[in-house]
């Protein structure tokens, strides 16, 4: 992505930084700075940067806290989304410094932590509004079988992103987020699940058909991807791909 900045009345426009991680969520008052969400290691913006962006210089520093679509309001706050509730913070917007700590004011909102976007708004006047909900980015693994019959895989929902099948059909895949996301294995035969080992920071699983299980880091500070392939045989995840070694090998 590349941060721009438009003049609209001759529509000239401005590059002030290019590859820029972030999801932007709101100009602040006086159109020098903006607030913005970078993404952290996870597909979920739980764990995701609050971001206070200088809109000259293309500059951006990190507020502190983890949340996501941070929005200022008139009273000096910062609301911001997380784990599908909303949550408040004393907020200087010129200094793009927060005081204390944040504070829940709202359970239950509609939000979508994958992709960053909260279901709330302010008018001019400052009211507030915002709609009753769940994150819908939070999910359960469910098997169905030829009657119909759904038989969850999991205790509890969880966040997950990509998944697959194994061809034999006997194990899924799953990338799970948390703090750095990881993959997780689910033996559809044995009915147990496990952490896949080596797969910390890694997602979006793909299985050979020989039953290796191919899995992917992308930093996207750097825009760099790792792959490492985890064999069928239970031997060491090895990498086999690392886009920042090969940069301009044609």
């Amino acid at each position: 992505n590349s941060l721009r900045r438009a003049d609209v009345r001759s529509g000239n426009v401005e590059t002030l930084s290019e590859n820029v991680p972030l999801f932007f969520s709101g100009v602040l008052p006086g159109g020098q700075f903006a607030l913005a969400t970078q993404r952290n290691f996870s597909i979920s913006g739980d764990y995701a940067e609050i971001q206070h962006v200088n809109l000259k210089t293309g500059e951006f520093k990190p507020l502190g806290i983890s949340g996501f679509d941070a929005i200022a309001i008139p009273t000096g706050h910062l609301v911001f989304g997380r784990n599908g509730n909303l949550f408040s913070v004393p907020f200087n917007a010129q200094l793009g410094e927060i005081s204390g700590e944040p504070q829940l004011v709202q359970k239950n909102v509609a939000m979508d932590s994958t992709f960053h976007q909260v279901q709330m708004a302010q008018s001019a006047t400052g009211t507030l509004v915002y709609v009753p909900g769940t994150d819908r980015a939070v999910g359960q693994v469910v098997t169905v079988d030829l009657d119909g019959q759904e038989s969850s895989l999991l205790p509890a929902p969880q966040r997950f992103g990509a998944l697959d099948v194994s061809a034999d059909d006997t194990e899924i895949a799953l990338q799970v987020a948390d703090v750095k996301d990881y993959v997780w294995v689910y033996d559809l035969v044995r009915r147990k699940g496990r952490k896949l080992a080596g797969s910390v920071g890694f997602g979006w699983p793909k299985y050979a058909q020989d039953g290796s299980l191919a899995i992917t880091e992308s930093t996207e500070a750097t825009l760099d991807t790792r792959i490492k392939l985890v064999p069928a045989d239970g031997s060491a995840p090895r990498l086999v791909m690392d886009s920042a070694e090969v940069e301009g090998v044609a």
